[in-house]
C-alpha cells in the first residue's frame, strides 16, 4: 500500500502543479455551465417558443372567483389573459367558466388537450385576495396545464406572470404538488433527450482524454515507463496507483463540470416549462455523473496501455466519443426506462439523469445504474492491472 500511495502522490503533484492539466480540468465546468445558460436564454426568446399566432386558446376557469359579480362581470385575470394574449397577436381567447363541482371534468378535458389550461379559485377569490387576511389564510388559485402540449406550456408561463404582477396576496397551486397533467413535456424531452446528455458526455469525456494518454501512453513516450518498472514497485501496484490517481484527477474535473450543470440548469430548465428540482435531486445527478466519470477513467486507460505514445493513444479515444453520444441520444427515441436499459453504460445514465429531472425517478432503476457503473469501471481496472503485467504490452515501443 505504501507503494501504490507513493505512485498516487507521485501523479497528483505532477497534475495540480501544472498549470495547463489545471486548466484542462477546470475548462470543461465552465463551458458546460457557459453553454446551458445560453441555452436557456436562446429557448427562452419568442422566436423558439412562439407557436402560430392564429392559435386560438381555450381556457377554462372556476366560475367561483367572485360571488358577488353580475352575469357579465369577468374576472380580473381573464382581462389581464386577454390583453396580453391579444398583445402577441393571437386571437382573443375563448373561456370557458364551469362550476367547481365540474373540476374533474375540465381536468380531464386539459388532459385529452381539449383546453389549454384549467384555472381554479378558492371561494370569492377576488374579493378576498383585496381584503386584509392574514399569511395563513391567504387566498389560493390552482393553475393546471399539461406539458404534452406546447400551446398549454407557453399558457402557463404567461399566467403565473400575470398573476405575479396583478395579485399581491395569493398562494398558487397550494393544491397541487404538481401542476402538470401531462406524462411528459415536449419541449423538455427534446432538450433532455438530444442536446442535454449529447453536450454533458462530450464535455466529461474530454477530461479523460486530456489526463488519460498523458499519464500512460506518455510514460512509454519518454521512456520513463520502462525505468519505474525495473525498480522493486510490483506491477499490480504501479497500476493501481496510476488508475487511481486518474480517477482522483478526473472526479477533481467532473466535480467542477458537474458543478457547472447544476448550476446552470435551473437558467435552462426555466426555459422549456415548470420544473422542480431539490437538493437531493441535485445530489442524486451529481453522483451519477461521478460514476460515469470512474467509467471513462477507466476506458481511457485500458486504451492508453495498449498503446506507444500520447497520440496514438488519442487517436485510439477520440472517436470512441461518437459510439458514447450516439448511446446517450438513445433515450430520445426510443423508451429506455426498462430495468435491463439500466444495464447498458452511457444509454443507463442519459436516461438516470432524464428521469430525475423530469420528476420520474425511478429508484431501482438508478441504484442499477450506478452499481452497473462502477461494476464496469471495476472490470476494467482488473484489466488495466492484467495488461500491466503483460510485458509485449506495456514494454511496446
Amino acid at each position: 500500500m505504501k507503494r501504490i500511495w507513493a505512485v498516487i502522490k507521485k501523479e497528483l503533484k505532477r497534475f495540480f502543479t501544472d498549470y495547463r492539466m489545471l486548466l484542462a480540468l477546470v475548462l470543461p465546468g465552465i463551458a458546460i455551465f457557459i453553454f446551458y445558460n445560453v441555452l436557456g436564454n436562446v429557448l427562452s426568446s419568442e422566436n423558439l417558443i412562439q407557436i402560430d399566432t392564429t392559435y386560438q386558446y381555450h381556457i377554462a376557469l372556476s366560475n367561483n372567483y367572485n360571488d358577488d359579480k353580475n352575469q357579465d362581470d369577468c374576472s380580473l385575470l381573464q382581462l389581464s389573459l386577454t390583453s396580453t394574449l391579444t398583445a402577441q397577436k393571437y386571437p382573443s381567447p375563448v373561456f370557458l367558466e364551469f362550476d367547481i363541482s365540474q373540476k374533474d371534468e375540465y381536468i380531464s378535458k386539459l388532459k385529452n388537450m381539449e383546453v389549454d389550461t384549467v384555472i381554479i379559485f378558492d371561494d370569492n377569490f377576488e374579493k378576498n385576495v383585496f381584503d386584509n387576511v392574514d399569511y395563513a389564510n391567504r387566498p389560493n388559485i390552482n393553475v393546471l396545464y399539461n406539458s404534452e402540449s406546447k400551446a398549454s406550456e407557453i399558457l402557463f408561463s404567461y399566467t403565473k406572470e400575470i398573476i405575479n404582477v396583478i395579485y399581491s396576496k395569493y398562494t398558487i397551486n397550494n393544491d397541487y404538488t404538481n401542476p402538470n397533467v401531462g406524462e411528459s413535456s415536449s419541449m423538455m424531452k427534446q432538450i433532455m433527450g438530444m442536446v442535454l446528455p449529447m453536450v454533458t458526455m462530450s464535455l466529461l469525456y474530454s477530461i479523460t482524454l486530456t489526463v488519460c494518454p498523458e499519464s500512460i501512453a506518455g510514460e512509454k513516450e519518454r521512456g520513463t515507463l520502462s525505468s519505474i518498472l525495473i525498480t522493486p514497485i510490483k506491477r499490480s501496484e504501479f497500476a493501481l496507483g496510476k488508475i487511481i490517481a486518474l480517477c482522483i484527477v478526473s472526479i477533481f474535473g467532473g466535480t467542477i463540470s458537474g458543478a457547472g450543470m447544476l448550476m446552470s440548469l435551473p437558467k435552462m430548465m426555466g426555459a422549456g416549462g415548470s420544473i422542480n428540482i431539490n437538493a437531493g435531486e441535485y445530489v442524486l445527478i451529481f453522483f451519477v455523473m461521478l460514476t460515469l466519470m470512474l467509467l471513462f477513467v477507466n476506458v481511457a486507460t485500458t486504451v492508453s496501455t495498449f498503446a506507444k505514445t500520447t497520440k496514438e493513444a488519442s487517436g485510439y479515444l477520440a472517436p470512441l466519443i461518437a459510439v458514447f453520444m450516439f448511446l446517450a441520444l438513445v433515450p430520445g427515441f426510443i423508451n429506455a426506462s426498462g430495468i435491463g436499459y439500466a444495464f447498458i453504460p452511457i444509454v443507463n445514465t442519459s436516461q438516470a439523469i432524464n428521469s430525475i429531472i423530469n420528476n420520474s425517478l425511478n429508484v431501482p432503476y438508478l441504484i442499477v445504474t450506478l452499481l452497473s457503473n462502477v461494476f464496469f469501471s471495476f472490470l476494467l481496472i482488473l484489466i488495466d492491472v492484467k495488461l500491466f503485467k503483460t510485458e509485449s504490452v506495456v514494454m511496446r515501443q
